[in-house]
């Protein structure tokens, strides 16, 4: 599921890079910075949920049900960059995501901006299902 969302991140960052212009470039490399910063977090907390409690391995997503349980720093940590990736305010992914929206309607590039939008919107509802599973759930499948 990350690689997927991976994928799609990289897509609103060639989708920046494709406008040119200073400013664009600019936002870019914003993003590009925020994106990075938030991609090794993921990947890090996905690293370290392997040898919490008895090698625990992160092979399923009903892996994460009541993971916060085994460790509360690490699943808070993980649902905090999954919220920065999906764009959620205050949160920085949020701001890489406003600046590149901006940008596209100040170029008037309104179906892209409102494709940019749904497309957030949609991932929204993926990191919200891992956070349902890692805090909300009460047993396991």
């Amino acid at each position: 599921m990350l690689t997927y969302s991976l994928i799609a991140n990289n897509g609103f960052l060639f989708l920046i890079f494709s406008l040119g212009g200073v400013e664009s470039i600019s936002i870019g490399f914003f993003y590009l910075f925020i994106y990075s910063f938030i991609t090794l977090g993921l990947f890090s907390c996905v690293i370290a949920m392997y040898d919490i409690q008895n090698n625990f391995t992160l092979k399923k997503i009903s892996s994460l049900i009541n993971f916060y349980e085994i460790n509360y720093p690490l699943a808070l940590s993980f649902f905090v960059f999954l919220f920065s990736i999906a764009g959620i305010p205050p949160l920085m992914g949020f701001y890489g995501k406003f600046f590149i929206f901006l940008v596209c309607l100040k170029n008037q590039l309104i179906f892209v901006s409102l494709l940019f939008v749904i497309f957030s919107i949609i991932s929204i509802f993926y990191y919200l299902r891992l956070t349902k599973f890692m805090f909300f759930n009460r047993t396991k499948n």
